[in-house]
C-alpha cells in the first residue's frame, strides 16, 4: 500500500486532500486538515464521507499539512508539525492515519488506597544529540479518585507508562515512577498498567538563597527530579533573609532551582527583567536531610547570527533554547530575529541545546557554532559572551540503494528516511521490481535511514529498538550522492 502524497489529475483552481485508514484503506469522515505556511497564511477544511477535504487555489510554495482527528495518528506527522507538500507541483494529497493505542491503569499509594490527582504521561526512547533521552508523549491524564488513568491515540511503537506528582503546594511529593516498556500495535488496549506512587524515609532539604536583590526580598526555590522526564517535585518560597526548608522530599536525584522575582510568572510573558537572578544545582538524597545552598546569579543575554545556504530558506524563524542542564525555564526565553542576527534573552548560564522551527521541508539547521567551533548536536555553553551562529542550508543531495542485496534483493516494502535529530519531516521511498529505492533533493545533514514492509509504527525511531532493525546513519552533503544498501528484517 502507497503511503506519503502523490498527484492526481484535478483541477488546476482546487487542492483536494484524501484520507484513509492504514490498516482498511477506506476513507476517514470528519478529519480535520489544516494547511499552513511560515508567513502566516492557514486554511482548514473537514473531510466528507469519502475522506476528501477540499482547499480552494493555494498561492504556489511549500505548505504544511497536518490531518487531525481523535484517536488517529500520522505515522508520516508523529511530531504533529504538519509534513510538506509543494503547490503547484502538487495538485493534491493523500494521507494515510492509523488507530491509535490506549493504555490504561491504576495509581495507588503506598498503602494500597487509590492516588488521585496524580500526573499521568507515556513516554518513549528517542535520540538527541548522539544519546538516548526519555520524551514524554502526547497529553498527561490525571488519575481519578478511584486511581483510574487513560492514555490514548499514542503511535504504535515502544512506551513505558511514567506518574509524577502534581508539583502544587500541598500535593504530596513522590519520585517520579516509570513501568517497564512495552510495545503498541495499531488500535491496542493495553489494561492493567498499574503503578505506585509513594514517599519512603522522607527528608528536608533547606538551605540558604544568597544574592537576592534588595527590593525582592524573598526568592522562590524549587526541585525538580534529574534523571528520566523532568518533572517538577516541590516549591516553597524562602523567607526574607534567603532561608527556605522543603519538607518530605522522598530519596532520589533532583535538581535544586532558585529564581527572583518569584511572583508573576508567567510561562507565556515577557522574559525576566534585568534585575531577575536564577540558580540551579544537582543534589543527591539518600539517608538524611540535606543542606544545600544557593547562589543568584544574573541572566546572561546571548547573541547571534544566522548564516543561510542557498535560497530555499523560509523568512519566517522562530529559533528554540532547550537547557541541557535539568533547568526547568523560569521565564520564557526570548528570542528576537531581525534579519540575519537574533538576540536570546532570560537564559541562565550554561549548556542549552537549539533549534529551528517554521521552516519547510526544503531547509535545515546544518550547523550551530560558538565562536569559530562547532557544537555538537546543537548542544552548546552559553556565557553571554560568545557569540553564536546557526547555519542554514536548503543545499540537496541524493541517497540511493538496494534492499535486500544485489544477489537477492527485496522487490516488496519501503525505506523510511528520518532526520536523525528528530527535528524535520519523515520521508518514505517505495521499493521497486529491482529492490531500489532512491531520495531526490535530500537537504544536507544526517539521516536515519531503515527498511520496513509497512510503516506501520514508531519503532524506527526507539533508540533501542531501532538498531535491531538495521538502521543506518548517514551523512548528506551538498551536491553528494549517497549508497546505502538495506536489509528487510524478518519480523
Amino acid at each position: 500500500m502507497a503511503l506519503g502524497i502523490y498527484c492526481l489529475p484535478l483541477s488546476a483552481a482546487e487542492f483536494v486532500v484524501r484520507v484513509s485508514d492504514s490498516t482498511s484503506a477506506k476513507p476517514i469522515n470528519a478529519v480535520t486538515v489544516t494547511l499552513s505556511r511560515p508567513d502566516g497564511d492557514s486554511f482548514e477544511a473537514e473531510t466528507d464521507p469519502q475522506g476528501r477535504a477540499t482547499f480552494p487555489e493555494l498561492a504556489p510554495g511549500t505548505w504544511r499539512l497536518h490531518a487531525e482527528r481523535t484517536s488517529y495518528v500520522d505515522l508520516l506527522d508523529h511530531a504533529g508539525r504538519g509534513r510538506p507538500v509543494a503547490v503547484p507541483v502538487a495538485k493534491s494529497a493523500a494521507v494515510e492515519l492509523t488507530r491509535g493505542a490506549t493504555v490504561t491503569g491504576e495509581i495507588r499509594d503506598s498503602k494500597g488506597e487509590p492516588f488521585e490527582g496524580a500526573k499521568v504521561i507515556a513516554v518513549a526512547r528517542r535520540r538527541a544529540a548522539g544519546t538516548s533521552r526519555l520524551t514524554p508523549i502526547g497529553e498527561p491524564a490525571r488519575s481519578d479518585d478511584r486511581g483510574n488513568y487513560r492514555l490514548y491515540g499514542l503511535a504504535p511503537g515502544w512506551y513505558a507508562v511514567a506518574v509524577f506528582p502534581t508539583g502544587e503546594p500541598g500535593d504530596p511529593g513522590f519520585t517520579p515512577v516509570y513501568s517497564d516498556f512495552f510495545e503498541l500495535a495499531p488500535g491496542d488496549t493495553l489494561g492493567n498498567v498499574n503503578l505506585v506512587a509513594a514517599t519512603s524515609q522522607p527528608a528536608s532539604v533547606s538551605g540558604t538563597v544568597s544574592g537576592i536583590p534588595d527590593e525582592e526580598q524573598v526568592a522562590a526555590v524549587a526541585l525538580a527530579s534529574r534523571g528520566g522526564v523532568p518533572a517538577l517535585i516541590a516549591g516553597v518560597l524562602s523567607e526574607s533573609g534567603g532561608s527556605f526548608v522543603i519538607h518530605d522530599v522522598p530519596p532520589g536525584e533532583y535538581q535544586l532551582l532558585a529564581w527572583t522575582p518569584a511572583e508573576g510568572r508567567d510561562p507565556g510573558g515577557p522574559p525576566a527583567s534585568p534585575t531577575a537572578r536564577a540558580a540551579s544545582r544537582s543534589i543527591s538524597i539518600f539517608g538524611g536531610d540535606l543542606q544545600a545552598d544557593l547562589a543568584l546569579q544574573p541572566l546572561v543575554k546571548a547573541n547571534g547570527r544566522l548564516t543561510i545556504q542557498g535560497d530555499a530558506c523560509s523568512s519566517e524563524k522562530e529559533i528554540a533554547f532547550q537547557s541541557g542542564d535539568g533547568w526547568r525555564e523560569v521565564w520564557p526565553v526570548a528570542v528576537t530575529v531581525n534579519g540575519d542576527h537574533f538576540t536570546a534573552e532570560g537564559l541562565l548560564a550554561g549548556h542549552y541545546r537549539i533549534s529551528v522551527s517554521s521552516l519547510d521541508g526544503s531547509c535545515r539547521l546544518a550547523e550551530v557554532r560558538v565562536g569559530d567551533k562547532v557544537a555538537p548536536g546543537g548542544m552548546v555553553a552559553i556565557d553571554g559572551q560568545s557569540p553564536l551562529t546557526l547555519v542554514l542550508t536548503s543545499a540537496t543531495g541524493e541517497i540511493s540503494g538496494v534492499v535486500g542485496g544485489a544477489d537477492a534483493p527485496t522487490t516488496t516494502g519501503m525505506v523510511i528516511l528520518s532526520p536523525a535529530d528528530g527535528e524535520g519531516a519523515v520521508q518514505v521511498a517505495q521499493v521497486d521490481a529491482a529492490g531500489r529505492y532512491a531520495f531526490g533533493h535530500v537537504v544536507a545533514g544526517e539521516y536515519l535511514l531503515v527498511a520496513r514492509k509497512a510503516l506501520d509504527s514508531t519503532n524506527y525511531l526507539d533508540a533501542v529498538e531501532s538498531p535491531k532493525l538495521g538502521t543506518k546513519l548517514v551523512t548528506v552533503e551538498a551536491g553528494g550522492k549517497v549508497k546505502c544498501d538495506l536489509k528487510l528484517p524478518s519480523k
